[in-house]
């Protein structure tokens, strides 16, 4: 019988595409040890899995985007979910200040 793999999905969104183009660096930048493809999305494999993110509905200057991840193992699938979403959240604080200032 074939497992199942867990999966996680967020659907977030940014102000601006530059914003947006930022994170996706941080992101590859974070996981540049892992294999990476660029077509359509930024899509990273790690052991026992992968995380997909792809652009939902680019507005104008805003743009939506969906971040999924598959992994086979709850604990490692959990944690680099978890790392996604604090360098999200530190994107967005830093694009919140870079807008302020």
């Amino acid at each position: 019988m074939k497992q199942k793999p867990y999966e996680w999905i967020r659907d977030d969104s940014f102000e601006t595409k530059y914003a947006y183009n930022r994170f996706i660096n941080w992101i590859s930048g974070e996981f540049v040890l892992n294999q990476q493809e660029n077509i359509d999305g930024l899509k990273v494999f790690f052991p026992n899995g992968w995380f997909f993110i792809n652009v939902l509905n680019p507005k104008n200057n805003s743009i939506g985007f969906r971040i999924e991840v598959k992994s086979k193992c709850l604990k490692s699938g959990t944690q680099i979910f978890n790392q996604i979403v604090s360098i999200l959240k530190h994107a967005k604080i830093f694009h919140s200040e870079f807008i302020n200032n």
